[in-house]
């Protein structure tokens, strides 16, 4: 696996954002598929968003699991895992404990994120915070 994914996880990890603004583009275009179709461009845009979950989530972490790439594209699979410990509109804390995974698909220009197109698993979310039943399978 690249360095630079492995780095991208570890600065992530620390939620520091003035370290993780770097592996991106100044024009990059971000999308949380899953999680209410959230877009974000540039990276002015992309510091608020990120900002906005470290404050909502102060102990985010990822783990790699899966990861390949071909060319200027990548694949990447992590479990995102933390305390939902902040409210947000329309979700307030519950203080529970989360762990899901996550897929991300990558375009890359001069080795920085140009595209970055994130799906997660937010029904495990959701039931693992306590705002849906869980699974009755």
């Amino acid at each position: 696996m690249g360095k630079h994914m492995k780095d991208f996880i570890a600065a992530f990890s620390a939620h520091d954002v003035e370290k993780v603004l770097p592996f991106f583009t100044d024009d990059i275009f971000y999308e949380e598929v899953a999680a209410g179709g959230a877009v974000v461009r540039g990276k002015e845009e992309l510091r608020a968003r990120i900002q906005g979950l470290f404050r909502a989530f102060p102990d985010i972490e990822l783990e790699l699991t899966s990861y390949f790439s071909s060319g200027d594209r990548e694949c990447v699979e992590w479990i995102s895992s933390g305390t939902h410990t902040v409210d947000s509109p329309g979700l307030p804390a519950t203080g529970k404990r989360f762990s899901y995974r996550e897929v991300v698909l990558i375009e890359r220009r001069d080795g920085k994120i140009r595209r970055l197109s994130l799906f997660c698993d937010m029904m495990t979310f959701m039931q693992q915070i306590g705002v849906l039943p869980p699974s009755p399978l």
